[in-house]
């Protein structure tokens, strides 16, 4: 396994009478996986899924005409049209390589319960499974009584201890996300639009 380095330079919490360490004490989990979920209380429908694996970072917005992104671990990216038109995007540092931040994609959608009831979308069960029969390890929920009615999010692969350098749009009512479980970090920003 690996664990994440600590720049020298980092601001990090020490304990009095000890040293700066030059990496966290634990091991990055791969493959490490984590679903959005937007809810009305009732009903439950796919918002966004992440998944890192040893051969890279993968993304679906799950929503209609949702489509998947893929980081692979040697730089190679791309995304994957809902009706499977696959687009070459600019290729980046292979990801144990990635100084300060990539962004990858944003997207948004709306996330009014008439609209998601209105799709037919199927329900997501709490058993979560993605695509490959895996189960998830972190859900989070997103309650779109209370957030709304639109989402835009957006997702930056960042190198440990640099998610400061990251340009984050909280002009708006927003939730931030930053998943250290895994190298390099995924920060995720959901903002709410109307």
């Amino acid at each position: 396994m690996s664990r994440a380095r600590i720049p020298n330079d980092a601001k990090v919490w020490l304990e009095v009478g000890t040293q700066m360490p030059k990496e966290v004490a634990y091991d990055a989990r791969i493959p490490f996986s984590i679903c959005w979920v937007i809810t009305d209380g009732e009903h439950r429908w796919k918002y966004l899924w992440i998944k890192r694996r040893r051969s890279g970072v993968y993304l679906a917005h799950a929503l209609p005409d949702g489509f998947h992104e893929s980081y692979h671990a040697d730089g190679t990216h791309h995304w994957k049209s809902a009706d499977g038109n696959k687009q070459p995007l600019t290729n980046g540092p292979p990801l144990d390589s990635i100084h300060g931040f990539v962004a990858l994609t944003s997207s948004s959608a709306d996330i009014r319960p008439e609209t998601l009831r209105r799709l037919e979308l199927s329900e997501f069960e709490d058993e979560a499974i993605d695509g490959r029969g895996e189960k998830v390890d972190k859900i989070i929920y997103l309650d779109c009584r209370t957030f709304g009615p639109y989402a835009y999010s957006k997702i930056y692969l960042v190198e440990p201890f640099r998610h400061g350098q990251v340009p984050i749009d909280i002009d708006r009512p927003s939730h931030l996300y930053l998943v250290t479980h895994t190298v390099p970090w995924i920060l995720v920003t959901i903002t709410e639009g109307t």
